[in-house]
């Protein structure tokens, strides 16, 4: 059946971007050891996602004033909770990134059904998407690029639901993500 050929898009996607996070080093994605530094930073501070007193670091210099902190935080109470070393941390963050861009393969396909598109469309576009060597990347590594996409397809999501029949709660959930997305990542 077609929705059961987009699980197994879906699989094959997943299972590449698990292997790639287990045998990619740390590091090669360009930007992971920055998102890295910035995790373990904030595992090592306060709790309190806004620092009142942020001094320069070493490693990242000013940037702990930057605004799109949040990815970063969130991530930190993964690994603040984790009992495991620091890499086996970082590993199962990969994991949650992979987890993330699965879920917003899910959003699209329901985005996809919402504009009356088949799910045989919704098919290729996984496959499409997962031939492609940066997706597969993003989609491995640590960094806060997944989690943008997976807000800008929820994003359409509730914007064709208001389209439809509007609603209170989808409008509320719409601001809701449109204020979170300013601060996860700047535009």
């Amino acid at each position: 059946t077609p929705a059961g050929l987009w699980w197994l898009a879906v699989g094959l996607f997943a299972a590449q971007a698990t292997t790639l996070a287990f045998i990619t080093k740390f590091g090669v994605p360009p930007d992971e050891n920055n998102h890295i530094s910035f995790i373990d930073y904030y595992t090592d501070h306060s709790l309190d996602p806004f620092f009142s007193d942020q001094p320069p670091t070493y490693n990242l210099g000013d940037k702990t004033r930057e605004v799109d902190y949040l990815y970063h935080y969130v991530m930190s109470l993964v690994q603040r909770v984790l009992p495991f070393s620091q890499t086996a941390e970082h590993y199962i963050i990969r994991l949650c990134t992979v987890a993330l861009a699965v879920l917003t393969l899910y959003v699209l396909r329901r985005v996809f059904r919402r504009l009356g598109l088949s799910d045989t469309v919704s098919t290729l576009f996984v496959l499409v998407a997962s031939g492609f060597s940066m997706v597969l990347m993003m989609s491995s590594a640590v960094n806060n690029d997944v989690l943008v996409w997976l807000g800008v397809a929820t994003g359409l999501l509730l914007s064709l639901r208001l389209w439809e029949k509007p609603r209170v709660l989808d409008l509320l959930w719409l601001v809701s993500l449109v204020s979170y997305a300013g601060l996860a990542k700047r535009t």
